[in-house]
């Protein structure tokens, strides 16, 4: 407001309604809608947990997943630095699908080390997190490294869904996901198996990151 009464700053809202502008509103809807139905299954899986499993289960579980959604945003956050590479590179079609696979492969390289340093300095960060090395607390944080190759994926592909523009295609891969990860949370919680819980993570990026894979490549090949 401040800015607006010095600078006599108007906004001209009628620019909103260009064609460009409004293709870009869409796009932005449909990649909102699909971040939030994935905000929406990561609450169920610990209020789900909360209800059935023991306060100390859901405290492990919650503490290890913050460290598993840490490193996500932290990998997932060079996908700022691609997206605008990926556009450039989109406009030599013809040679497209080769840049695509070499970013790919060092971005596959780049979460392995990740995953390789959360690894080997897995039971320092348990003992600094305050969570003792039991079989629950271990299992969970082996779990969550291995949800780790897959769920920065997600996000990387995402960003190719708006570069070709079948950002429609998000919301329905994401509306699937939330189902496969409710039906494997309803599997665990019928036969008590806590100790493995972060499975339905494991199960449901995988299916996420192949999913938006597979559709990603087949439309590169049809466009370009």
């Amino acid at each position: 407001m401040i800015a607006i009464k010095k600078y006599k700053i108007k906004f001209d809202f009628s620019n909103l309604r260009t064609n460009r502008n409004i293709f870009i509103i869409k796009e932005s809807y449909n990649s909102f809608i699909s971040n939030l139905a994935v905000s929406f299954y990561g609450t169920t899986n610990t209020f789900v947990l909360g209800l059935f499993g023991s306060p100390y289960i859901v405290g492990v579980f919650s503490v290890t997943e913050k460290v598993y959604i840490a490193f996500t945003s932290m990998i997932s956050s060079s996908n700022y630095v691609l997206y605008p590479k990926l556009i450039t590179l989109f406009k030599v079609k013809e040679k497209f699908l080769v840049s695509f696979r070499k970013i790919e492969f060092v971005y596959f390289l780049a979460v392995l080390f990740s995953v390789a340093i959360l690894f080997v300095s897995r039971f320092s960060i348990l003992e600094y997190l305050n969570l003792e090395n039991s079989e629950v607390s271990i299992n969970y944080f082996n779990l969550f490294i291995v949800a780790l190759i897959f769920s920065p994926f997600g996000a990387f592909y995402t960003r190719m869904f708006l570069v070709l523009s079948i950002s429609k295609k998000i919301v329905y891969v994401t509306m699937i996901g939330f189902v496969v990860n409710t039906s494997i949370l309803i599997i665990l919680v019928s036969y008590e198996f806590y100790n493995i819980f972060p499975l339905c993570v494991i199960i449901t990026q995988v299916y996420i990151a192949m999913t938006k894979r597979r559709i990603v490549f087949k439309e590169i090949k049809k466009q370009c």
